[in-house]
């Protein structure tokens, strides 16, 4: 039994030392093909097994391997999976192709860096440019409605220009902004739009009632490559309390890799957008303005059953071309001069028309891409005279200096602005005046042309032509006409950076407005904005 005992640790340990004289060591460095430096924290997994290394900060890597063994699998994101034979080889270095991922895939973080959305440490959701385009929208805010989950767009007014408001994941403050920060380029801009006029005048209390623009809409949707939305708390640790709602990052064309080495591509975009007036509040027509069931020119209350009365024709009455309003057994009515009802509302409302053309060019070659592009855009509101105009100039371009240095910068103007009507509750206000101008009146006073036809709502003497008789509420084509607001605005936004990749991993502290942070990158950006923004390696 001794013997046997012997015998079998000797077997034992003969084969642990066969097993062990079989297994080898494999070591090597994984590095990128763009630019052959290192790549830390690659994956190499010997194929069908859990047996594994991660590259270091210098992208080299040491495992352990059998006979069995027949190939190393190399992963990392945004390159592509290579698979080596092993052999007999002790050292296998491997260079690895960047992935062509789609670009829904892809987005920009808030540091202008492109990550794959699956490798993010927190929410966010992109959407391309041509989504953007396809929209037919003039405000880019506008044209991320149904788009992107737990966002919501709000459009303070129908009229042409108006500004839209964005939430995201719901509102966080009952009386504060509620907006996410928008970003563009690396640039933050503010989208708020709270009052306006002279700066100057402390009062500043110029016209309110109307729908004016915020800055998002200075921007040519066809200008965009992506959108980003970040929600929850990575935006507020990236840019601090402003982006305490979220962040909308903004990314526009510099280029088109597909063009580069061929020949300047050209694209040429036109469009033409209809908007109608869907549905409106009923609105009753059986009794004229009064009280107690008898016609009364300047009270609101009902009145006489319009189907009871008459125009008596009379030629002295300067707010109605067809007399007094009397009732159809006084001698002087007229039998086929009916009083209403009027449909004020359908005879107001126009259809809407927004027409955009746009011309790019794109080019370059191996090192070198370019964008430039010319776009207007017109609009004609659903309320008559309520027009908004944007002509956007933009020219963009990437440069590669050398194998570590290389350079971009993108200049844009944008002049912006239209012709504003009154709205609110306000005496000018036409929503308001339509729902308040009885069914006796026609606020056309009988013109086919009541927009452009002075005697539809001013009187000779020039005051005006509605329901009270000089009292009350505006009528709709005076406040149009009359009461109107225009602004213009003209915008130059200029960016431009170095970036240089280093050999080495760097500490880079950049601000972002006031705010600073730092990270561990290759590449360092050295960039120019309006508001003077830097980055810089410690």
């Amino acid at each position: 039994m001794r013997k046997i005992t012997i015998m079998l640790v000797f077997l034992l340990v003969a084969g642990i030392s066969h097993a062990f004289a079989q297994t080898r060591t494999v070591t090597g460095k994984v590095t990128s093909s763009q630019d052959g430096m290192g790549i830390p924290g690659v994956t190499v997994m010997v194929k069908g097994t859990t047996i594994g290394a991660i590259t270091d900060i210098e992208g080299m890597y040491e495992l352990q391997v059998r006979p069995e063994h027949r190939t190393l699998v190399f992963s990392y994101i945004s390159m592509k999976t290579q698979e080596v034979a092993l052999g007999t080889q002790t050292s296998i270095n491997v260079v690895l192709e960047p992935d062509v991922v789609m670009i829904d895939e892809v987005v920009v973080t808030a540091i202008g860096v492109s990550r794959e959305a699956k490798a993010l440490g927190y929410a966010v959701q992109s959407v391309g440019g041509d989504e953007m385009v396809r929209s037919g929208t003039t405000n880019p805010v506008n044209a991320l409605s149904g788009r992107v989950a737990g966002v919501q767009i709000t459009s303070s007014s129908g009229a042409a220009g108006a500004s839209s408001y964005m939430t995201i994941r719901g509102a966080a403050s009952l009386t504060g902004n509620n907006q996410p920060l928008y970003v563009v380029d690396g640039v933050p801009i503010d989208n708020s739009q709270l009052t306006s006029g002279n700066p100057n005048n402390g009062a500043n209390n110029l016209l309110y009632g109307v729908a004016l623009s915020n800055r998002i809409v200075d921007i040519n949707p066809e200008d965009i490559e992506t959108i980003n939305i970040l929600k929850g708390g990575a935006a507020t640790a990236l840019y601090g309390l402003r982006a305490a709602n979220g962040a909308v990052i903004i990314t526009t064309k510099k280029g088109s890799t597909t063009a580069m080495g061929k020949k300047t591509s050209v694209a040429f975009n036109s469009s033409v957008t209809m908007e109608q007036v869907s549905q409106m509040p009923e609105m009753q027509d059986k009794y004229s303005r009064g009280t107690f069931g008898n016609f009364g020119v300047t009270t609101l209350n009902w009145g006489a059953r319009l189907d009871t009365m008459r125009f008596d024709g009379a030629t002295d009455n300067l707010y109605s071309p067809n007399g007094n309003i009397v009732s159809q057994n006084h001698p002087d009515a007229k039998s086929n001069l009916n009083v209403g009802p009027y449909d004020n509302v359908g005879n107001f409302f126009q259809t809407g028309m927004t027409y955009n053309n746009s011309l790019a060019l794109t080019g370059g070659n191996q090192n070198t891409s370019y964008y430039l592009s010319i776009a207007n855009t017109s609009s004609t509101g659903i309320v008559p005279n309520n027009t908004f105009e944007r002509t956007n100039v933009t020219l963009a371009g990437e440069s590669k200096l050398s194998e570590r240095f290389s350079t971009d910068a993108r200049l844009a103007y944008t002049n912006s602005g239209g012709i504003r009507i009154q709205q609110g509750s306000n005496t000018s206000g036409v929503m308001l005046a339509l729902m308040r101008m009885p069914a006796d009146f026609d606020i056309t006073g009988g013109s086919d042309d009541p927009v452009n036809d002075e005697s539809a709502y001013m009187l000779p003497d020039g005051r005006q032509r509605n329901a009270y008789n000089g009292g009350g509420y505006d009528n709709p084509f005076w406040t149009v006409n009359m009461n109107q607001f225009s602004d213009k605005v003209n915008r130059l936004t200029g960016h431009a950076s170095l970036n240089y990749m280093a050999t080495d991993w760097l500490t880079v502290t950049y601000r972002v407005g006031t705010d600073f942070y730092s990270d561990r990158r290759k590449t360092i950006h050295c960039h120019w904005f309006e508001n003077l923004s830097f980055w810089t390696s410690l």
